[in-house]
């Protein structure tokens, strides 16, 4: 006993060294930091970029491009100039704006911007999957931290108080009131409840470490948590249908709104592919002009009057036979978006059957939470009157043991049954895709 004595002063300390320059965290603050910080929405955010890129390419696919070359060379050897002269070494210089245009390419760049514009909504909303993953995770977290602090205060509440039972039974030991026995039987619950603490707080320290991973606070930063003023009575009133929210599930899931833009995507590569079967038609004009020291004009009117070249054309390209290699790209494309509905149709399933568990869990604990409340009020007033028993004498330590221990469960019970039902009602909220820090924080 002394021992665990020992530990529970030494992780006392260790506490009260803690407590020196903690910084006090809300719910929202949490939740802030966590989204701010969190590394995988940066990386969902850094590919946003890239969909953005490729979606303004594809929109860039419809202007004319536009080219400036030139080029210039010495020529050493016997060459003859423009009065017939011959000349050992020529100059040559020259310059070539070109542009074309794409007509017709069997609707290529059409179908190209619109999977782009599907890849960019759909990246969008998995930027808000990956935020609202967060804010589950963090939640979640939190509520545990909460949690094992309760019960941290009601074992600590429960050790206070048989302290001062064992103090009681002590001096009625030496006043030959009460068997010595009865002072064991206490000091055996005593040992138990300092071991209960004990793990108690070992929890709460390894909890509040993955909280502190998820926020990515710095190494050795101390923080309390704020409890937050959600309601439970609103949540226990809260009638909850399981239609509404499949149909809410349907409308608002970011990952189901993105694995549809997924299958758009999907079958625009399809006419992507096809479009190789198609002619190409396309537009093209060429400007060039040239200096050479082999004529006699001048520089500025070699270049602006003598050999400046204008063409305009087209080209057609008709596919009569590649090997094969289109057919291939159409079979892929089709298999892809094959794939792509049945993951959409499994996916359905799955939440499907996440809304359907979330809801019965939450009746299910709606419940639980109803029966806890009257066990806790039955045994709080069970130990309350063993407690005057024991006082008065009649009553005896089994007896206010017992009573004891029924109130301590039933505290933790309660407890347990209080965060076990607002996290219930957070993941009926993810579950749905409306799971608001705003909206949940005021409840």
């Amino acid at each position: 006993m002394k021992k665990i004595i020992s530990i529970i002063i030494f992780f006392s300390t260790v506490y009260l060294s803690y407590a020196q320059d903690t910084i006090v965290l809300n719910f929202q603050d949490a939740i802030k930091m966590a989204i701010e910080k969190n590394t995988s929405l940066k990386q969902q955010e850094n590919i946003l970029k890239i969909t953005k890129a490729t979606k303004l390419q594809s929109e860039a696919a419809y202007l004319p491009n536009l080219n400036f070359s030139s080029f210039g060379n010495i020529t050493r050897g016997q060459q003859l100039n423009s009065l017939k002269e011959i000349v050992n070494t020529s100059d040559n210089l020259g310059y070539t704006f070109a542009s074309n245009y794409t007509l017709f390419d069997g609707f290529n760049r059409l179908n190209t911007l619109l999977q782009s514009v599907c890849q960019n909504k759909a990246q969008l909303n998995q930027i808000e999957q990956t935020k609202q993953n967060t804010i589950f995770n963090t939640a979640a977290q939190y509520l545990q931290v909460l949690l094992d602090e309760e019960l941290i205060k009601i074992t600590s509440e429960n050790l206070a108080a048989q302290r001062i039972n064992y103090e009681r039974v002590k001096g009625f030991v030496e006043s030959n009131i009460t068997a010595i026995t009865d002072l064991y039987t206490l000091e055996a619950q005593i040992n138990q409840i300092e071991v209960q603490l004990l793990s108690n707080k070992s929890k709460l320290f390894s909890d509040k470490a993955t909280l502190a991973t998820t926020l990515m606070l710095e190494p050795g930063m101390k923080f309390k948590l704020s409890i937050p003023n959600w309601g439970i009575e609103k949540t226990i009133l809260e009638d909850i249908k399981l239609d509404s929210l499949l149909e809410l599930a349907k409308s608002n899931r970011p990952d189901l709104k993105q694995l549809e833009l997924a299958n758009k995507a999907s079958l625009y590569n399809i006419r992507i592919a096809k479009s190789g079967i198609y002619p190409n038609l396309g537009f093209f004009y060429n400007y060039n002009s040239s200096y050479t020291n082999l004529s006699q004009s001048p520089f500025k009117k070699q270049l602006l009057n003598e050999n400046p070249t204008h063409v305009i054309g087209f080209n057609l390209s008709i596919p009569i036979f590649n090997r094969l290699q289109y057919r291939t790209s159409i079979v892929n494309a089709k298999v892809n978006y094959e794939n792509t509905l049945l993951n959409y149709d499994n996916y359905q399933n799955v939440i499907y059957a996440q809304i359907t568990t979330a809801y019965n869990n939450f009746l299910t604990n709606k419940e639980t939470y109803n029966a806890n409340i009257v066990g806790y009020a039955a045994a709080k007033l069970s130990f309350e009157k063993q407690s005057e028993r024991f006082r008065l004498g009649i009553g005896t330590i089994v007896e206010l043991s017992l009573a004891n221990q029924n109130y301590v469960q039933a505290q933790s019970s309660k407890a347990q049954a209080e965060y076990t039902l607002l996290f219930q009602k957070i993941i009926i909220d993810f579950y749905t895709g409306t799971l608001n820090v705003n909206e949940l924080y005021y409840k």
